[in-house]
Protein backbone atom coordinates (compact mmCIF):
# COMPACT_ATOMS: atom_id res chain seq x y z
CA UNK A 1 0.00 0.00 0.00
CA UNK A 2 1.17 3.49 -0.84
CA UNK A 3 -0.04 6.27 1.41
CA UNK A 4 1.63 9.70 1.49
CA UNK A 5 1.18 12.10 4.38
CA UNK A 6 -1.36 14.72 3.30
CA UNK A 7 -1.39 18.38 4.23
CA UNK A 8 -4.37 20.29 5.59
CA UNK A 9 -5.93 20.36 2.10
CA UNK A 10 -5.70 16.56 1.78
CA UNK A 11 -2.98 16.75 -0.89
CA UNK A 12 0.13 14.62 -0.38
CA UNK A 13 3.61 16.11 -1.03
CA UNK A 14 4.03 13.68 -3.93
CA UNK A 15 0.82 14.91 -5.56
CA UNK A 16 1.83 18.54 -4.96
CA UNK A 17 5.09 17.84 -6.79
CA UNK A 18 3.25 16.26 -9.73
CA UNK A 19 0.87 19.22 -9.93
CA UNK A 20 3.84 21.61 -9.87
CA UNK A 21 5.63 19.71 -12.66
CA UNK A 22 2.47 19.70 -14.78
CA UNK A 23 2.12 23.47 -14.30
CA UNK A 24 5.77 24.05 -15.30
CA UNK A 25 5.27 21.86 -18.39
CA UNK A 26 2.24 23.90 -19.46
CA UNK A 27 4.15 27.16 -18.96
CA UNK A 28 7.04 25.92 -21.14
CA UNK A 29 4.98 24.87 -24.17
CA UNK A 30 4.74 27.23 -27.12
CA UNK A 31 1.21 26.15 -28.07
CA UNK A 32 -1.52 26.36 -25.43
CA UNK A 33 -3.34 23.21 -24.34
CA UNK A 34 -6.43 22.17 -26.20
CA UNK A 35 -9.61 22.01 -24.16
CA UNK A 36 -9.54 18.20 -24.52
CA UNK A 37 -5.99 18.07 -23.11
CA UNK A 38 -6.77 19.87 -19.86
CA UNK A 39 -7.06 17.32 -16.99
CA UNK A 40 -10.61 17.18 -15.63
CA UNK A 41 -10.12 14.59 -12.89
CA UNK A 42 -7.63 16.09 -10.43
CA UNK A 43 -8.76 14.45 -7.21
CA UNK A 44 -5.86 13.85 -4.79
CA UNK A 45 -4.77 10.22 -4.39
CA UNK A 46 -5.26 8.93 -0.84
CA UNK A 47 -3.79 5.44 -1.16
CA UNK A 48 -3.04 2.63 -3.62
CA UNK A 49 -3.62 -1.08 -2.98
CA UNK A 50 -2.54 -4.27 -4.79
CA UNK A 51 -5.31 -6.86 -4.16
CA UNK A 52 -4.16 -10.51 -3.92
CA UNK A 53 -6.41 -11.50 -6.84
CA UNK A 54 -4.71 -8.97 -9.15
CA UNK A 55 -5.10 -5.43 -10.42
CA UNK A 56 -4.50 -2.08 -8.72
CA UNK A 57 -7.01 -0.07 -6.68
CA UNK A 58 -6.50 3.69 -6.45
CA UNK A 59 -8.45 5.52 -3.75
CA UNK A 60 -9.09 9.19 -4.49
CA UNK A 61 -10.50 12.00 -2.43
CA UNK A 62 -14.20 12.55 -3.08
CA UNK A 63 -14.90 8.96 -4.22
CA UNK A 64 -16.39 6.25 -2.03
CA UNK A 65 -15.17 3.42 -4.27
CA UNK A 66 -11.64 2.94 -5.65
CA UNK A 67 -10.65 3.48 -9.27
CA UNK A 68 -9.47 0.29 -10.98
CA UNK A 69 -5.95 0.92 -12.22
CA UNK A 70 -3.30 3.54 -11.65
CA UNK A 71 -3.03 6.41 -14.18
CA UNK A 72 0.76 6.74 -14.13
CA UNK A 73 1.61 9.84 -16.18
CA UNK A 74 4.53 8.18 -18.00
CA UNK A 75 2.31 5.35 -19.29
CA UNK A 76 -0.60 7.65 -20.10
CA UNK A 77 1.68 9.86 -22.21
CA UNK A 78 2.90 6.91 -24.30
CA UNK A 79 -0.63 5.67 -24.87
CA UNK A 80 -1.86 9.16 -25.74
CA UNK A 81 0.90 9.48 -28.36
CA UNK A 82 -0.17 6.24 -30.05
CA UNK A 83 -3.82 7.27 -29.97
CA UNK A 84 -3.19 10.66 -31.58
CA UNK A 85 -0.84 9.27 -34.24
CA UNK A 86 -3.37 6.58 -35.18
CA UNK A 87 -6.20 9.05 -35.55
CA UNK A 88 -4.09 11.50 -37.54
CA UNK A 89 -2.92 8.77 -39.93
CA UNK A 90 -6.51 7.64 -40.51
CA UNK A 91 -7.63 11.22 -41.03
CA UNK A 92 -4.74 11.94 -43.40
CA UNK A 93 -5.46 8.85 -45.46
CA UNK A 94 -9.17 9.70 -45.65
CA UNK A 95 -8.58 13.27 -46.84
CA UNK A 96 -5.91 12.16 -49.32
CA UNK A 97 -8.36 9.92 -51.21
CA UNK A 98 -11.49 12.00 -50.61
CA UNK A 99 -10.79 14.40 -53.47
CA UNK A 100 -9.56 11.76 -55.93
CA UNK A 101 -11.60 10.53 -58.85
CA UNK A 102 -13.46 7.41 -57.75
CA UNK A 103 -12.83 5.75 -61.14
CA UNK A 104 -9.07 6.20 -60.71
CA UNK A 105 -9.25 4.64 -57.25
CA UNK A 106 -10.24 1.37 -58.92
CA UNK A 107 -6.85 1.22 -60.63
CA UNK A 108 -5.14 1.86 -57.30
CA UNK A 109 -6.42 -1.45 -55.88
CA UNK A 110 -2.98 -3.18 -56.13
CA UNK A 111 -1.69 -0.56 -53.69
CA UNK A 112 -3.69 -2.36 -50.97
CA UNK A 113 -0.71 -4.70 -50.76
CA UNK A 114 1.41 -1.72 -49.79
CA UNK A 115 -1.30 -0.64 -47.34
CA UNK A 116 -1.05 -4.01 -45.58
CA UNK A 117 2.71 -3.64 -45.22
CA UNK A 118 2.19 -0.08 -43.96
CA UNK A 119 -0.40 -1.29 -41.43
CA UNK A 120 1.88 -4.01 -40.07
CA UNK A 121 4.80 -1.56 -39.96
CA UNK A 122 2.62 0.78 -37.90
CA UNK A 123 1.91 -2.00 -35.41
CA UNK A 124 5.63 -2.79 -35.12
CA UNK A 125 6.39 0.92 -34.62
CA UNK A 126 3.75 1.50 -31.96
CA UNK A 127 4.80 -1.69 -30.18
CA UNK A 128 8.33 -0.35 -29.90
CA UNK A 129 6.93 2.77 -28.22
CA UNK A 130 5.35 0.79 -25.38
CA UNK A 131 7.66 -2.24 -25.30
CA UNK A 132 9.74 -0.95 -22.37
CA UNK A 133 6.61 0.15 -20.51
CA UNK A 134 4.57 -3.06 -20.68
CA UNK A 135 2.56 -3.77 -17.53
CA UNK A 136 2.62 -7.11 -15.73
CA UNK A 137 -0.47 -9.11 -16.59
CA UNK A 138 -1.62 -9.43 -12.97
CA UNK A 139 -1.52 -5.63 -12.53
CA UNK A 140 -4.14 -4.97 -15.23
CA UNK A 141 -7.73 -4.36 -14.21
CA UNK A 142 -10.00 -7.42 -14.34
CA UNK A 143 -11.53 -6.50 -17.72
CA UNK A 144 -8.14 -5.97 -19.32
CA UNK A 145 -6.81 -9.23 -17.90
CA UNK A 146 -9.60 -10.98 -19.78
CA UNK A 147 -8.74 -9.13 -23.02
CA UNK A 148 -5.10 -10.09 -22.48
CA UNK A 149 -6.09 -13.74 -22.01
CA UNK A 150 -8.25 -13.78 -25.16
CA UNK A 151 -5.32 -12.49 -27.24
CA UNK A 152 -2.94 -14.95 -25.59
CA UNK A 153 -4.72 -18.18 -26.49
CA UNK A 154 -5.39 -18.53 -30.23
CA UNK A 155 -7.89 -21.24 -31.13
CA UNK A 156 -7.03 -21.04 -34.83
CA UNK A 157 -3.81 -22.09 -36.50
CA UNK A 158 -2.04 -18.86 -37.51
CA UNK A 159 1.16 -18.33 -39.46
CA UNK A 160 4.12 -16.87 -37.60
CA UNK A 161 3.64 -13.35 -38.95
CA UNK A 162 -0.01 -13.13 -37.86
CA UNK A 163 0.84 -14.72 -34.52
CA UNK A 164 3.55 -12.10 -33.98
CA UNK A 165 1.11 -9.32 -34.91
CA UNK A 166 -1.43 -10.82 -32.52
CA UNK A 167 0.97 -10.78 -29.57
CA UNK A 168 1.98 -7.19 -30.33
CA UNK A 169 -1.67 -6.13 -30.59
CA UNK A 170 -2.28 -7.85 -27.25
CA UNK A 171 0.05 -5.41 -25.50
CA UNK A 172 -0.99 -2.40 -27.58
CA UNK A 173 -4.73 -2.90 -27.03
CA UNK A 174 -4.52 -3.71 -23.32
CA UNK A 175 -2.11 -0.83 -22.62
CA UNK A 176 -4.25 1.61 -24.60
CA UNK A 177 -7.47 0.63 -22.84
CA UNK A 178 -5.90 0.30 -19.37
CA UNK A 179 -4.37 3.77 -19.37
CA UNK A 180 -7.10 5.62 -21.24
CA UNK A 181 -10.22 5.10 -19.17
CA UNK A 182 -12.34 7.06 -21.66
CA UNK A 183 -11.78 4.33 -24.25
CA UNK A 184 -11.68 1.51 -21.70
CA UNK A 185 -15.15 2.36 -20.39
CA UNK A 186 -16.45 2.78 -23.95
CA UNK A 187 -15.02 -0.63 -24.86
CA UNK A 188 -16.59 -2.26 -21.80
CA UNK A 189 -19.89 -0.58 -22.62
CA UNK A 190 -20.05 -1.57 -26.30
CA UNK A 191 -18.50 -5.07 -26.14
CA UNK A 192 -21.54 -6.40 -24.25
CA UNK A 193 -23.58 -5.58 -27.40
CA UNK A 194 -21.48 -8.09 -29.35
CA UNK A 195 -23.44 -10.93 -30.97
CA UNK A 196 -20.97 -13.79 -31.37
CA UNK A 197 -23.21 -15.71 -33.76
CA UNK A 198 -23.46 -12.70 -36.08
CA UNK A 199 -19.71 -12.21 -35.72
CA UNK A 200 -19.09 -15.69 -37.13
CA UNK A 201 -21.70 -15.32 -39.87
CA UNK A 202 -20.63 -11.87 -41.15
CA UNK A 203 -17.66 -10.54 -39.20
CA UNK A 204 -17.24 -7.16 -40.91
CA UNK A 205 -20.96 -6.38 -40.72
CA UNK A 206 -21.07 -7.13 -36.99
CA UNK A 207 -17.97 -5.03 -36.26
CA UNK A 208 -19.43 -2.17 -38.32
CA UNK A 209 -22.68 -2.45 -36.35
CA UNK A 210 -20.81 -2.07 -33.06
CA UNK A 211 -18.98 0.99 -34.40
CA UNK A 212 -22.31 2.48 -35.50
CA UNK A 213 -23.75 1.98 -31.99
CA UNK A 214 -20.74 3.50 -30.23
CA UNK A 215 -20.78 6.44 -32.66
CA UNK A 216 -24.46 7.10 -31.90
CA UNK A 217 -23.69 7.22 -28.17
CA UNK A 218 -20.99 9.87 -28.59
CA UNK A 219 -21.91 13.44 -27.70
CA UNK A 220 -19.07 15.23 -29.50
CA UNK A 221 -18.63 15.35 -33.27
CA UNK A 222 -14.85 14.94 -33.02
CA UNK A 223 -15.11 11.46 -31.48
CA UNK A 224 -17.97 10.53 -33.79
CA UNK A 225 -15.60 11.28 -36.68
CA UNK A 226 -12.95 9.04 -35.09
CA UNK A 227 -15.31 6.05 -35.13
CA UNK A 228 -16.43 6.89 -38.66
CA UNK A 229 -12.81 6.88 -39.83
CA UNK A 230 -12.16 3.57 -38.06
CA UNK A 231 -15.31 2.06 -39.54
CA UNK A 232 -14.27 3.15 -43.02
CA UNK A 233 -10.79 1.67 -42.57
CA UNK A 234 -12.04 -1.64 -41.18
CA UNK A 235 -14.80 -1.93 -43.75
CA UNK A 236 -12.32 -1.91 -46.63
CA UNK A 237 -9.10 -3.22 -45.11
CA UNK A 238 -10.44 -6.25 -43.25
CA UNK A 239 -12.32 -7.42 -46.33
CA UNK A 240 -8.92 -7.70 -48.00
CA UNK A 241 -6.78 -8.92 -45.09
CA UNK A 242 -8.78 -12.03 -44.22
CA UNK A 243 -6.08 -13.46 -41.97
CA UNK A 244 -6.15 -10.41 -39.72
CA UNK A 245 -9.96 -10.49 -39.74
CA UNK A 246 -9.98 -14.14 -38.62
CA UNK A 247 -7.57 -13.25 -35.85
CA UNK A 248 -9.89 -10.48 -34.54
CA UNK A 249 -12.90 -12.81 -34.76
CA UNK A 250 -10.98 -15.45 -32.80
CA UNK A 251 -10.11 -12.93 -30.06
CA UNK A 252 -13.65 -11.56 -29.74
CA UNK A 253 -15.15 -15.05 -29.80
CA UNK A 254 -12.82 -16.11 -26.97
CA UNK A 255 -13.78 -13.15 -24.75
CA UNK A 256 -15.91 -13.91 -21.70
CA UNK A 257 -18.25 -10.91 -21.89
CA UNK A 258 -19.27 -11.23 -18.23
CA UNK A 259 -15.63 -10.69 -17.24
CA UNK A 260 -15.29 -7.58 -19.43
CA UNK A 261 -18.58 -5.78 -18.79
CA UNK A 262 -18.84 -2.69 -16.60
CA UNK A 263 -19.06 -3.42 -12.87
CA UNK A 264 -21.13 -1.41 -10.39
CA UNK A 265 -18.02 0.54 -9.35
CA UNK A 266 -17.11 1.21 -13.00
CA UNK A 267 -20.58 2.62 -13.61
CA UNK A 268 -20.05 5.22 -10.87
CA UNK A 269 -17.08 6.63 -12.77
CA UNK A 270 -18.93 6.32 -16.10
CA UNK A 271 -21.96 8.22 -14.80
CA UNK A 272 -19.78 11.32 -14.30
CA UNK A 273 -18.63 11.47 -17.93
CA UNK A 274 -19.97 14.33 -20.00
CA UNK A 275 -18.97 13.15 -23.49
CA UNK A 276 -20.66 9.76 -23.93
CA UNK A 277 -24.10 8.19 -23.37
CA UNK A 278 -23.45 4.82 -21.76
CA UNK A 279 -25.92 2.09 -22.56
CA UNK A 280 -26.81 1.37 -18.93
CA UNK A 281 -27.74 5.02 -18.35
CA UNK A 282 -30.72 4.75 -20.70
CA UNK A 283 -32.45 2.16 -18.50
CA UNK A 284 -31.07 2.15 -14.97
CA UNK A 285 -32.10 -0.82 -12.86
CA UNK A 286 -32.83 -0.42 -9.17
CA UNK A 287 -29.32 -1.32 -7.97
CA UNK A 288 -27.55 0.95 -10.48
CA UNK A 289 -29.91 3.82 -9.76
CA UNK A 290 -29.46 3.52 -5.99
CA UNK A 291 -25.68 3.35 -6.28
CA UNK A 292 -25.43 6.35 -8.62
CA UNK A 293 -27.85 8.42 -6.54
CA UNK A 294 -25.74 7.69 -3.43
CA UNK A 295 -22.56 8.64 -5.29
CA UNK A 296 -24.16 11.90 -6.46
CA UNK A 297 -25.21 12.62 -2.88
CA UNK A 298 -21.67 11.94 -1.71
CA UNK A 299 -20.27 14.24 -4.39
CA UNK A 300 -22.65 17.06 -3.39
CA UNK A 301 -21.88 16.46 0.28
CA UNK A 302 -18.12 16.62 -0.33
CA UNK A 303 -18.53 19.86 -2.24
CA UNK A 304 -20.50 21.48 0.60
CA UNK A 305 -18.16 19.90 3.19
CA UNK A 306 -15.16 21.52 1.48
CA UNK A 307 -16.91 24.90 1.42
CA UNK A 308 -17.84 24.46 5.08
CA UNK A 309 -14.32 23.39 6.08
CA UNK A 310 -12.88 26.46 4.39
CA UNK A 311 -15.20 28.67 6.40
CA UNK A 312 -14.58 26.80 9.69
CA UNK A 313 -10.81 26.82 9.19
CA UNK A 314 -10.94 30.58 8.77
CA UNK A 315 -12.88 30.88 12.05
CA UNK A 316 -10.34 28.66 13.86
CA UNK A 317 -7.37 30.61 12.51
CA UNK A 318 -8.97 33.89 13.57
CA UNK A 319 -9.56 32.50 17.08
CA UNK A 320 -5.99 31.18 17.41
CA UNK A 321 -4.56 34.47 16.17
CA UNK A 322 -6.64 36.40 18.72
CA UNK A 323 -5.45 34.07 21.48
CA UNK A 324 -1.83 34.60 20.48
CA UNK A 325 -2.30 38.37 20.50
CA UNK A 326 -3.91 38.21 23.97
CA UNK A 327 -1.05 36.07 25.30
CA UNK A 328 1.56 38.34 23.80
CA UNK A 329 -0.04 41.37 25.42
CA UNK A 330 -0.43 39.76 28.85
CA UNK A 331 2.47 37.28 29.16
CA UNK A 332 5.96 38.77 28.96
CA UNK A 333 8.52 36.56 30.71
CA UNK A 334 12.06 37.71 31.51
CA UNK A 335 14.81 36.41 29.24
CA UNK A 336 16.27 34.19 31.94
CA UNK A 337 12.92 32.43 32.37
CA UNK A 338 12.65 31.97 28.60
CA UNK A 339 16.14 30.43 28.57
CA UNK A 340 15.18 28.05 31.35
CA UNK A 341 12.05 26.98 29.47
CA UNK A 342 14.15 26.33 26.37
CA UNK A 343 16.52 24.15 28.43
CA UNK A 344 13.56 22.10 29.68
CA UNK A 345 12.31 21.62 26.10
CA UNK A 346 15.78 20.54 24.94
CA UNK A 347 16.06 18.07 27.82
CA UNK A 348 12.61 16.64 27.00
CA UNK A 349 13.60 16.19 23.36
CA UNK A 350 16.78 14.41 24.37
CA UNK A 351 15.05 12.04 26.80
CA UNK A 352 12.21 11.24 24.41
CA UNK A 353 14.64 10.80 21.49
CA UNK A 354 12.55 13.14 19.36
CA UNK A 355 15.29 15.07 17.63
CA UNK A 356 13.22 15.62 14.48
CA UNK A 357 9.86 16.03 16.18
CA UNK A 358 8.59 19.56 16.59
CA UNK A 359 7.70 20.23 20.23
CA UNK A 360 4.96 22.82 20.87
CA UNK A 361 6.53 25.92 22.39
CA UNK A 362 4.05 26.16 25.23
CA UNK A 363 4.91 27.97 28.46
CA UNK A 364 4.78 25.67 31.54
CA UNK A 365 2.01 26.85 33.89
CA UNK A 366 4.41 26.92 36.84
CA UNK A 367 6.00 30.09 35.45
CA UNK A 368 2.66 31.95 35.13
CA UNK A 369 0.71 34.11 37.56
CA UNK A 370 -2.84 33.09 38.50
CA UNK A 371 -4.27 35.78 36.19
CA UNK A 372 -2.19 34.41 33.30
CA UNK A 373 -3.25 30.83 34.12
CA UNK A 374 -6.90 31.93 34.04
CA UNK A 375 -6.38 33.45 30.59
CA UNK A 376 -4.88 30.22 29.24
CA UNK A 377 -7.71 28.16 30.75
CA UNK A 378 -10.33 30.51 29.30
CA UNK A 379 -8.71 30.29 25.86
CA UNK A 380 -8.58 26.48 25.95
CA UNK A 381 -12.26 26.32 26.90
CA UNK A 382 -13.20 28.78 24.16
CA UNK A 383 -11.21 26.78 21.61
CA UNK A 384 -12.77 23.46 22.70
CA UNK A 385 -16.28 24.95 22.45
CA UNK A 386 -15.57 26.21 18.92
CA UNK A 387 -14.21 22.83 17.81
CA UNK A 388 -17.24 21.04 19.30
CA UNK A 389 -19.56 23.47 17.50
CA UNK A 390 -17.75 22.78 14.22
CA UNK A 391 -18.04 19.00 14.72
CA UNK A 392 -21.77 19.42 15.32
CA UNK A 393 -22.18 21.43 12.11
CA UNK A 394 -20.30 18.76 10.12
CA UNK A 395 -22.45 16.03 11.68
CA UNK A 396 -25.63 17.89 10.74
CA UNK A 397 -24.40 18.19 7.14
CA UNK A 398 -23.64 14.45 6.97
CA UNK A 399 -27.07 13.62 8.44
CA UNK A 400 -28.72 15.87 5.84
CA UNK A 401 -27.28 13.65 3.08
CA UNK A 402 -27.84 10.41 4.97
CA UNK A 403 -24.12 9.66 5.27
Amino acid sequence: MLNGHANSDGVSPQMQNIMLMNWISREMKELPELQSEIPKDTNPILKVEFPPDGGILTYMQGFEHPYKGFPLAEFVEKVDTIKKLSRNMLSGFYHSIKSRNKFLLFFMFPSILIARDAFYTGIYTFYRVIERFRVKRDKYSKAMREVYRAFNYPRLKENMKILEIRLMLKDLVTMLLEFDNAYRYRFQDIITELNKENLKANSVKELNRLLDVISEREKTQEIKDTWRLLRMGLNYYLRFDRKLLKMFVDVFSELNLDEVKLTQEDKLYCAKRYDYNFGFMADLNGEDKTLIERENKLKEHNKKRNELDEKLTMERNELIQRHQNEQKAMIDLPQEIQNKIQEEINEFQKKANLEYEEIPRQIPLKYLTQEQKDLIKKQETEKAELFAQHDKIRGELAAQYGL
